[in-house]
C-alpha cells in the first residue's frame, strides 16, 4: 500500500508497492534507500538512493543522491537545487538549478526505457556468455577449422560435439545481435527534454537517449533537447 511519513525520512529503509509521500525530507545519510512502485513526493532528498516506479516531486532540492524514476521528475519551487547527484527519469525532467560552481560530477539521464534497459543489459550478458564459449572453442581447435572443416573424415565424437556447438552459438549468437539492435531502438526516447528554469552550470553532464553533452559554461532557462537535423544535443 501506499506510505505517508509526516516529519522526514532518515537514514531508513522504506519500500512501497504503491506511492511514498514524505511530508518533510528524504535524508540517507549515505545508508538510507526509498523505494516505490507508484509515485514519491517530498520536500528534499538529501545523500539517498531513491527509486519510484511512476513520477516523482520533489519541492526544494537534491544533493548528493542517486535519483531513479520510470516517469518524469519534477522539482516545484524557484531557487532549488540539484548537485553532486545522479537523476535519471525515464520521461523528462523539470528543474531550477543544476550543478554549483564547485560541482563535477552531476549526471541528468532521461529519454531511457527502464524496462527495455533492463532488456537490454540482459541480453547483453547473454552475448557475452556466448561469444566467451566461442572463443574458447576457437583456442582448442582455431577458426579456420570450425569454419571450414578443415579435419579429417574420421573425427571423434568430443570434435562432433564442439563443432554442432559452434554452429549452434554462431545462430545464437547472430540472434541475440538482431534483438539488441532492435530493443536499443525501442528502448531511447529522443523526443523527451530536460528543463532547466533557472542556471545549468558547467561540467554538468546530460543525456537524452544515447546523446550526451557537458555543459561548457552557464546557462539560464534553457531546455535541452535532441535535434534531428544536427544528430546531437542542443542546449537553447
Amino acid at each position: 500500500g501506499n506510505i505517508s511519513v509526516m516529519g522526514s525520512a532518515i537514514a531508513c529503509q522504506l519500500n512501497s508497492g504503491g506511492n511514498i509521500k514524505v511530508f518533510s525530507g528524504i535524508v540517507g545519510k549515505n545508508k538510507g534507500t526509498v523505494q516505490a512502485a507508484g509515485t514519491i513526493t517530498a520536500t528534499f532528498i538529501e545523500n539517498a538512493k531513491v527509486v519510484s516506479g511512476g513520477d516523482m516531486t520533489i519541492k526544494n532540492g537534491i544533493i548528493g543522491s542517486k535519483v531513479y524514476c520510470d516517469g518524469t521528475l519534477k522539482m516545484e519551487m524557484r531557487r532549488s537545487r540539484v548537485v553532486g547527484c545522479y537523476l535519471k527519469a525515464a520521461r523528462g525532467i523539470t528543474v531550477f538549478n543544476v550543478g554549483s560552481r564547485f560541482d563535477k560530477g552531476t549526471v541528468v539521464v532521461t529519454g531511457i526505457h527502464p524496462t527495455k534497459e533492463k532488456e537490454y543489459f540482459k541480453m547483453k550478458v547473454a552475448l557475452d556468455s556466448r561469444v566467451n564459449e566461442a572463443k574458447e572453442l576457437e583456442k582448442r581447435y582455431g577458426r579456420n577449422t570450425l569454419e571450414n572443416r578443415n579435419i579429417s573424415r574420421n573425427i571423434s565424437a568430443e570434435l562432433q560435439r564442439d563443432l554442432d556447438k559452434w554452429d549452434f552459438l554462431k545462430k545464437q549468437i547472430k540472434n541475440i545481435m538482431n534483438h539488441i539492435k532492435a530493443t536499443e531502438e525501442e528502448m531511447y526516447d529522443e523526443t523527451v527534454k530536460i528543463r532547466i528554469k533557472e542556471t545549468l552550470f558547467p561540467r554538468v553532464t546530460l543525456q537524452i537517449g544515447r546523446h550526451k553533452i557537458t555543459a561548457s559554461k552557464e546557462y539560464y532557462d534553457v531546455t535541452v533537447k535532441y535535434s534531428e537535423e544536427m544528430d546531437r544535443l542542443v542546449i537553447e
